[in-house]
């Protein structure tokens, strides 16, 4: 984000960032917003687009990232979610955990269905079994990140790892762990996907907690 905002400086434009709950109503209601500040462009990171989204953009410039577009006046930039995340867990497995569960988003989105799907792919490969009751959907918060770090924590067995959808779901994880006397990572590794702004704060955070 801070290489954007440095752009954007150079050109003589300000940047105004906003962070929703991962529901469509939340982005309508930012970009609504928008709307009322006559914003020159919109970049959006968020649900796949659909027509709620354009009806809301009225013709201001945007661009998505994060998904495929498929609305031919919206283009988008995008990353190999599935590719990506078999990585992060192949890697997991390399270093030697077995037992990998995952916080996943909800849906077919990127950080729903593709990251899963390729959390899944990686363990096929390598021959270990999904627990499906490891594998819980979550919103894109700290909250529902700890709420489903409990729910896998409540089938009676911890996992050794955890891979998370988005940082802000492993921020959740983590703070469900610690708070219940578990270290991170010599109890329970979690691997976080994205690697945004979070990332100073984890830092500080873990080295203020462990």
């Amino acid at each position: 984000m801070s290489c954007i905002k440095n752009v954007f400086h150079l050109y003589g434009y300000d940047v105004l960032i906003t962070q929703t709950d991962g529901t469509i109503e939340s982005e309508l209601h930012h970009l609504n917003l928008f709307n009322k500040l006559r914003t020159h462009g919109i970049i959006f990171a968020g649900t796949p687009l659909h027509n709620k989204h354009t009806n809301m953009i009225a013709g201001t410039p945007c661009i998505a990232i994060g998904q495929i577009s498929k609305i031919p006046s919206i283009p988008s930039v995008h990353i190999d979610n599935i590719t990506a995340a078999y990585e992060a867990v192949t890697s997991l497995i390399q270093n030697g955990h077995r037992n990998i569960a995952m916080i996943r988003g909800s849906g077919t989105s990127a950080v729903g269905g593709e990251r899963f799907a390729g959390y899944l792919q990686a363990l096929t490969d390598t021959g270990i079994s999904m627990r499906k009751d490891w594998v819980v959907e979550s919103e894109l918060s700290v909250e529902e990140g700890m709420r489903a770090m409990s729910s896998i924590a409540a089938t009676g067995s911890l996992p050794t790892a955890v891979f998370c959808s988005t940082d802000l779901m492993a921020l959740g994880a983590m703070n469900y762990l610690l708070d219940n006397g578990l270290r991170v990572p010599e109890d329970v590794s979690v691997f976080r996907f994205d690697g945004s702004y979070l990332e100073v704060d984890l830092r500080s955070y873990l080295a203020r907690n462990i």
